[in-house]
């Protein structure tokens, strides 16, 4: 005999949206550093280069925020 699951009882939970504040600090640096981000790779700009910026956005919201975001999100949510 199967055992019938509540209503709702496997659903994942989502995480917040980002906040008002954190939305305008990501805008900000991303301005900061929108040639390195927005520019093909050189010899100067590597993958690393550019990882090394999306850390460094991702420990200064993190900081200054509630909700503790992996770099990874940070790079995909700006993309369309």
């Amino acid at each position: 005999m199967e055992l019938k699951k509540e209503k709702g009882e496997n659903k994942k939970h989502r995480k917040p949206n980002f906040t008002t504040a954190e939305v305008i600090m990501i805008t900000e640096e991303v301005e900061k550093n929108l040639e390195t981000l927005r520019s093909k790779f050189t010899i100067d700009i590597t993958n690393k280069s550019k990882n090394e910026v999306w850390r460094k956005i991702t420990d200064r919201v993190n900081a200054a925020g509630v909700n503790k975001e992996p770099c990874k999100k940070f790079v995909t949510s700006g993309r369309t």
